[in-house]
């Protein structure tokens, strides 16, 4: 159970109750109120499941995520109404926390979803370029990556490794599965901060060279769980020449055509621990884990591979401790359906638990 954090957290106290007076204030306005305004909003906290799974931690007195009900709407129309007068508030959470889950939604389909993001006025951005096979849903909204059910999707910024990427990332949970299939978070400036502090030398060559990835893009779409599309899919074109201008329009440096019909694609030399100027710490903002072969699970290794920007090796052995500081720093929770997750995509990772059962988590991702 998720516990009121105006009650349990001193710290962030202030926040809280400014979030429940505004929201609550918004709410009263509408026609759909039919509770008492402290059951409106509540911001709140859950330190441990049942289960014994973290599902928040607290960072500098801030919660991760933060998490918002709004159990007082019974209709799409109410909701989006108050998101509209409480957008910049809102958005100030999601830039102050790095994530924020919304419970007690009127949604239950990609209509609602998008009546929920609308308030926002984000700008979407397509996934030219992006791995992950997926599908359009309706408009900027899409299904999360069509991994088979039995794979981890490591942790992971959408996008790290092009030189355009989103934001702001939102999920949507229509359909929860039947056990697991969560998509865990974590804190990058926290996870940078620790890999910083135990693989000093590691940090220091990251964030000195950068990094280079190279990816082999089939011409078929993958259905063996190797995190990728064709590049006909990820480039929307048929056409070489369209696809190689827009490969280097998000940071290829190179392009090779294998006589399989695969496209090779390099990287520029990318940045892979930026500071962000809203929190004045860096992130570890790159995609060594998931592109790393030495990361990658068992009868899953795809044809990429990332090393330093100079060309040389990143040892397995950093890989690996990376990747275990990772899932020390996890925060998942279970979903529930008619929850919204949006994510801060320069400050947060983000994941997906293998699962069983019918899962439906849609997503779009923004400026």
């Amino acid at each position: 159970m998720f516990r009121s954090l105006t009650r349990l957290i001193p710290t962030s106290a202030r926040a809280a109750a400014a979030a429940v007076a505004v929201v609550a204030a918004a709410a009263a306005a509408t026609a759909s109120m039919s509770r008492a305004e402290d059951d409106i909003v509540e911001v709140a906290i859950a330190p441990v499941s049942a289960a014994g799974r973290r599902q928040q931690r607290m960072y500098h007195g801030k919660a991760f995520p933060l998490v918002v009900t709004l159990p007082g709407f019974t209709d799409v129309a109410a909701m989006k109404a108050a998101l509209a007068k409480n957008k910049d508030l809102l958005l100030g959470m999601l830039d102050t926390h790095g994530a924020v889950l919304f419970r007690g939604l009127p949604l239950a389909d990609a209509p609602d979803f998008m009546a929920f993001l609308e308030p926002f006025d984000f700008e979407y951005g397509d996934y030219i370029g992006g791995g992950g096979p997926r599908t359009a849903v309706l408009g900027p909204i899409h299904n999360s990556t069509f991994t088979p059910a039995d794979r981890h999707i490591p942790f992971h910024h959408e996008l790290a490794y092009l030189t355009k990427y989103p934001t702001k990332l939102a999920f949507f949970c229509q359909t929860k599965p039947q056990k697991n299939g969560e998509t865990p978070i974590l804190l990058s400036t926290n996870l940078y901060e620790r890999i910083a502090a135990e693989r000093s030398a590691f940090a220091a060559q990251v964030v000195d060279k950068g990094v280079i990835y190279t990816r082999v893009i089939d011409s078929a779409d993958a259905s063996d769980g190797k995190l990728q599309r064709s590049w006909q899919a990820a480039y929307g074109t048929d056409d070489r020449a369209v696809a190689e201008a827009r490969a280097r329009d998000t940071g290829a440096a190179s392009i090779e055509w294998l006589e399989s019909g695969a496209m090779r694609v390099v990287s520029h030399a990318l940045p892979a621990a930026r500071r962000d100027p809203r929190v004045g710490a860096r992130t570890w903002f790159n995609a060594i884990v998931l592109l790393h072969p030495a990361a990658q699970e068992a009868g899953t290794q795809a044809p990429w591979t990332v090393t330093y920007g100079d060309g040389s090796p990143i040892a397995d052995d950093d890989v690996l401790a990376a990747k275990a500081i990772m899932d020390e720093e996890r925060i998942e929770f279970e979903w529930r359906e008619g929850d919204v997750l949006l994510v801060d995509n320069m400050l947060a990772m983000h994941a997906r638990n293998p699962f069983i059962g019918p899962r439906l988590i849609l997503a779009a991702i923004a400026n």
